[in-house]
């Protein structure tokens, strides 16, 4: 006989159920209406998770709000402090960070790792702890967490949700109906029969699991007893070699991967070819049809190569090549690394920017690149071995990490603004194909959702010149679908997404009452949201747009007065240079440089 086990679940108006084995009862009432998302016991105490953080202890309801809401799952251990005492503590994920807290006091801190997604999902095992969260997965065990790396995992995965049965045995489920199965540290992909997104995992044992997922999905399975299917080997991508640049009369190019082979002896089953601009994602709307294509049963030569056309000169393009084998078109793609192409002449700018020598704070100078570089590695544009932290100060910024990345793998993209100090001096080659000025150019903004910093360096993306009040933003969803826009980014719509301010470096500090955005300078933009993108429209150049300047200040008065105050641009300003902090004083005698060696 199964000796009876009491079950919870939680979700919207939040709700608290408990099973007792023969009914539900309601453990909260609907009267606050937030969302939980998650839920953990220890005993008769109950802590749930969503919006805000609930605890029922000692029979009674206590409602808390934490500055890391809202949280997407918790879970608790016990864990063995360095004095041999024993505590609880609560583990919950939220935008981009793990948190933790020890039962009994008020409020989580972050666990000290660097995230990259969103975790959706938390489960432990005794003291080791799992989190997945888009394509991510972390492990804690003896107080240190490390990412886990897994065989099976395929381009595009996405896991919600996540369930162990031992230390040794666990479950994740996603996207496309994605369920990997980890025994012994190896990882198998199992065949679920379904596209649909599975959201969450959960077994009463390792030999009976379920999963849930969108329109009403409910999968059961007995994972040892599944026959698993291995994913074709990782394709090849061959011709055109990654950075290669093709000439301008190349209005059709030939793609080519290598052959197929699988583990399981399967065949072959289709080859998806995808394509994208450098500037977009993949599968945006007015992508010729040769961008997204799926070859099935194909021959030897139809499943290796492809041609795509609808190409335009001064662009640079990304794609990819996936296989599948044919157990029954269950066994998801595997992909290839992904290779570039650039189309265009390639040029050298006779007159290129100069990087000054300079040791003071008033010295450093955002410069960008208008061209897809031959070579985008830094070392090769600023023609050195490697970078000399200790004369060279060179990097751009990144919210996601809330500072700078520098060093000799830095890469020069068109529309990214970089710092450039030098002590000596640097001779700048500029070397490559210049960007299309005939099609409108996005330029990607970076957000870090969790600390709410969208500071960007931006560029004139091609040799132009623009108005900053030309210039609009698009919005995307996670799937790359327009969410909202074009907007101006001057206008109310816009607001919620951008800051209206055109930010530039002048003698040592900032001014935010640029108006134009001129080739080879940086400039800083606010991102206020995800997936947010300037475009460059093909009539914003400041010789066809707008030329009376008092008009784009008068254009920002009527905005500004018609804007409400909380899209308003906020007081913050753009992060200092590299080393520096905010405060720090021009002075004709300070030299710093010196200082600012990387620790």
């Amino acid at each position: 006989m199964v000796p009876m086990k009491q079950y919870h679940c939680m979700g919207s108006h939040t709700t608290v159920l408990k099973y007792d084995g023969s009914q539900w009862q309601s453990l909260t009432s609907n009267e606050s209406g937030y969302m939980l998302n998650s839920v953990w016991t220890s005993g008769e105490n109950i802590y749930a998770a969503g919006d805000k953080y609930l605890a029922l202890e000692n029979g009674q309801w206590q409602e808390r709000s934490d500055t890391y809401a809202p949280f997407y799952s918790i879970w608790g251990t016990v864990e063995t402090e360095d004095a041999g005492y024993t505590n609880t503590y609560l583990y919950a994920t939220s935008d981009s960070m793990i948190v933790k807290q020890r039962i009994g006091d008020n409020s989580f801190t972050p666990e000290s790792l660097a995230l990259h997604n969103t975790f959706q999902s938390i489960f432990g095992i005794d003291n080791v702890i799992y989190a997945v969260g888009d394509d991510e997965i972390m492990l804690k065990d003896k107080g240190q967490w490390t990412e886990i790396e897994t065989s099976a995992q395929q381009e595009g995965d996405r896991y919600f949700g996540l369930w162990a049965s031992a230390q040794n045995d666990i479950l994740l489920c996603g996207i496309h109906g994605t369920i990997i199965n980890m025994v012994d540290s190896e990882w198998k992909r199992m065949q679920t029969g379904t596209q649909n997104k599975l959201f969450d995992i959960w077994g009463r044992s390792e030999k009976d699991v379920y999963a849930v997922g969108e329109s009403g999905t409910i999968l059961r399975a007995r994972p040892r007893n599944v026959v698993v299917n291995h994913p074709p080997n990782k394709p090849v991508a061959v011709t055109p070699v990654h950075e290669s640049t093709l000439k301008e009369s190349f209005d059709t190019v030939a793609l080519e991967s290598g052959s197929f082979s699988d583990p399981d002896g399967d065949q072959h089953y289709k080859s998806i070819w995808r394509v994208r601009r450098a500037d977009q994602d993949y599968y945006r709307p007015g992508y010729a049809e040769s961008f997204n294509t799926e070859i099935k049963n194909a021959s030897t030569a139809e499943m290796t190569h492809h041609t795509i056309n609808d190409l335009m000169s001064g662009m640079k393009y990304y794609w990819q090549v996936g296989y599948m084998d044919d157990s029954d078109g269950q066994s998801g793609i595997s992909w290839s690394d992904e290779h570039s192409f650039k189309i265009g002449n390639e040029t050298t700018d006779e007159n290129p920017p100069t990087v000054l020598p300079g040791e003071k704070i008033e010295d450093y100078r955002m410069i960008s690149f208008p061209y897809w570089m031959k070579d985008p590695n830094i070392l090769s544009t600023i023609q050195l071995d490697t970078i000399n932290t200790e004369t060279n100060k060179i990097g751009t910024y990144l919210p996601s990490r809330g500072g700078y990345i520098e060093g000799n793998s830095l890469q020069i993209e068109p529309g990214r603004a970089y710092w450039f100090l030098s002590r000596e001096g640097l001779d700048l080659d500029v070397t490559g194909v210049p960007v299309n000025m005939s099609e409108t150019i996005e330029v990607p903004l970076w957000y870090n959702v969790s600390t709410g910093n969208g500071w960007n360096m931006i560029g004139a993306p091609n040799n132009k010149t623009y108005l900053w009040a030309s210039i609009s933003i698009i919005v995307y969803d996670d799937l790359g679908n327009i969410a909202a826009g074009p907007y101006n980014v001057l206008s109310k719509e816009a607001g919620q997404y951008i800051d209206s301010r055109l930010w530039e470096w002048e003698e040592g500090g900032y001014e935010d009452n640029e108006e134009e955005i001129r080739p080879y300078e940086g400039y800083w933009v606010k991102a206020k949201a995800l997936h947010v993108s300037l475009q460059f429209p093909v009539d914003g150049f400041a010789n066809n747009a707008i030329k009376n300047k008092s008009f784009v200040r008068w254009l920002k008065e009527l905005v500004n007065w018609v804007t409400p105050s909380s899209l308003q641009a906020t007081s913050d300003t753009p992060p200092m240079p590299m080393g520096l902090s905010r405060g720090a004083e021009v002075s004709e005698d300070k030299c710093f440089i010196g200082v600012l060696e990387i620790k």
